[in-house]
């Protein structure tokens, strides 16, 4: 046998070893996904806008891919606890994130030292909605315009207060307080919207940023709340009688607009990602789900894994401007303790993608 036989004859062996290798080696991710439970975890309370959205989905997902997906609420510390759950998660396709900006965008702002990347720890998949927020007050106060909130908390030092439950909710009240020119404002955080809003209701609070869908059914005519403007920067058709902030103040720096999109552990397999993409979007971008937005006072937006990746990038430098804008100072990172504690009580909160999700309204917040 010559030489170049004898090559040829080797580098054959080589490539049936190698495919060899491959076939018994290589997971099938394709032909069997899912063939177990998928777990969408959510870094906000239950009955958050985000939480519903995600229950809605995975209800949809479960019956298109014939599987089971469950809704897991990790709230808390800015969602930094739930984004570090999924960062540390294994990529297979069986942990997924349904988060918003306030994770991804935000925090890398806020907080010194981030215990994960939103960038290098996340696959993105898709984005799937954008949202405004509205500037909201108490009806039983004398307040019925962005001024005349401006003026009361002026003339009111000690009633300067506004409550969040997210990052966005308080980059938006910081941001509108320095450029209102309120000097003693404290902004108190919760665990989520909805618990910022009953502190809104029972008095604590003078105002607060939220989305159109956590306030609601709180804005009927003699209702409790009262909308005075809207964050984007244009009027939006759900609320076309509510100014914008800007046009309130008449400021060209108070938009900002929320977002919210699925996300992966970094290193999932990408037939995985283009599988979930293809099956997110189609369910997203259906008339009901589009007018299911619209009612909440949202658009659906979706887009390629790539396209949300640079996405995400270009929106990390927005809020990360509008924090410095705004004067936050950043604060330390969640510790340790307090993720172990959080992830521990987590797995006694899992709820079946099936528990019904349209039966807790609206939601509230993010």
């Amino acid at each position: 046998m010559s030489k170049i036989s004898r090559h040829f004859s080797g580098a054959r062996r080589a490539l049936v070893l190698a495919a060899l290798t491959v076939g018994v080696c290589a997971p099938s991710f394709a032909a069997d996904y899912p063939n177990k439970t998928v777990k969408i975890i959510v870094p906000f309370s239950a009955g958050a806008a985000t939480d519903i959205f995600a229950r809605k989905v995975a209800e949809k997902l479960g019956e298109r891919l014939k599987a089971t997906f469950v809704v897991e609420n990790l709230g808390g510390a800015s969602g930094q606890i739930a984004a570090e759950a999924v960062a540390r998660a294994k990529p297979d396709g069986y942990t997924l994130f349904n988060t918003t900006n306030s994770t991804q965008s935000a925090n890398p702002a806020l907080f010194k030292k981030l215990r994960y990347d939103p960038n290098k720890d996340f696959q993105p998949i898709t984005l799937t909605n954008e949202t405004p927020f509205l500037l909201v007050t108490r009806s039983d106060l004398p307040i019925k315009s962005v001024q005349e909130l401006i003026d009361y908390l002026k003339a009111n030092p000690g009633k300067a207060n506004y409550g969040y439950g997210n990052s966005s909710g308080q980059i938006s009240g910081a941001s509108f307080v320095s450029g209102a020119g309120i000097k003693d404002a404290i902004g108190a955080p919760y665990k989520g919207t909805p618990q910022a809003i009953t502190d809104l209701l029972g008095g604590n609070l003078t105002f607060m940023f939220v989305d159109l869908g956590a306030s609601m059914s709180f804005l009927v005519p003699g209702g409790p709340l009262r909308a005075l403007a809207v964050t984007s920067s244009k009027r939006t058709t759900a609320t076309p009688e509510l100014p914008t902030l800007n046009e309130a103040m008449g400021r060209t720096d108070q938009d900002l607009v929320a977002w919210g999109g699925f996300f992966a552990p970094a290193g999932t397999p990408p037939n995985i990602v283009a599988l979930l993409n293809k099956e997110i979007r189609a369910i997203v971008n259906s008339p009901d789900f589009v007018a299911y937005r619209k009612s909440v006072g949202g658009d659906v937006v979706t887009n390629s894994p790539q396209e949300f990746s640079e996405y995400v990038s270009k929106s990390i430098k927005t809020w990360g401007t509008k924090v410095r804008e705004a004067g936050i100072q950043p604060q330390c990172a969640v510790s340790d303790r307090t993720l172990k504690r959080s992830l521990d009580e987590s797995s006694r909160n899992e709820v079946p993608s099936r528990s019904h999700a349209g039966d807790r309204g609206r939601g509230s917040g993010d």
